[in-house]
């Protein structure tokens, strides 16, 4: 098995990981898309593009940081390197939990067969950073 694709695996399987320990202890409150796909859909097409692009500035730029610490611009490299290119993105669901609002999107990649499902964390409220981004 490549490097990349435990890369991959890793990032895919702590981040079920944490989803499902969050889910379990924690009380989840249903949010209708449409209250948050405006400013959510502003920072995913950051994150797609930079994706596309290869460009980790653009991908990162509303990223807190613990998020810049924690997802390097090797990791990045590594996440593009398995994805490929950006073909399309919608979002999905929405919900929230213990002050995050987490956005679901099912997107397509060009090294992808399939469809991979993005969850990106927002903390805040007036100043919305990015604290999670999860891919499977």
């Amino acid at each position: 098995m490549n490097k990349s694709r435990k890369v991959f695996l890793l990032l895919v399987t702590t981040g079920l990981f944490f989803l499902l320990i969050g889910c379990n202890r924690q009380n989840v409150e249903k949010v209708n898309v449409d209250e948050v796909k405006g400013w959510a859909n502003t920072a995913a097409e950051k994150i797609f593009n930079g994706i596309d692009e290869e460009n980790y500035s653009l991908f990162s730029e509303d990223f807190d940081q613990e998020m810049i610490s924690g997802l390097t611009e090797d990791k990045f490299n590594q996440i593009v390197t398995q994805l490929g290119k950006f073909e399309s993105g919608e979002i999905i669901d929405a919900d929230k939990v213990e002050g995050y609002t987490r956005a679901y999107y099912k997107t397509r990649f060009s090294k992808i067969s399939r469809d991979v499902t993005f969850t990106i964390v927002f903390s805040g409220t007036e100043d919305i950073k990015i604290s999670g981004l999860f891919f499977k």
